[in-house]
């Protein structure tokens, strides 16, 4: 149908939907957990046309850290958090 093939055309997000998107989070306040039912209900409410991934991604991987550039670890950073897990694991849990 034609609603389907406008819902697969890419194309870039608009500052209006930027903005809309993040007052929409900002307005929930803090302690909002953008994932799973909210970002589904969130896309009912403010983008119908589009799969919940869309604006899922857009906000964890763009909005709301704009200095995120998706780096893969290095091998020392790697090193590290194998140690750590380690370390972290081998404590005795509080009952």
């Amino acid at each position: 149908s034609n609603l389907r093939l406008q819902s697969t055309i890419i194309r870039p997000w608009s500052e209006d939907e930027d903005e809309l998107l993040l007052k929409y989070i900002a307005a929930h306040g803090p302690k909002f957990l953008f994932q799973k039912e909210s970002v589904v209900q969130t896309c009912r409410n403010l983008f119908p046309h589009l799969c919940p991934r869309k604006p899922a991604f857009r906000i964890h991987d763009t909005l709301l850290n704009p200095n995120n550039d998706d780096h893969q670890y290095s091998d020392e950073e790697e090193r590290k958090f194998a140690l750590l897990m380690r370390a972290y694991c081998d404590e005795p849990r509080p009952t």
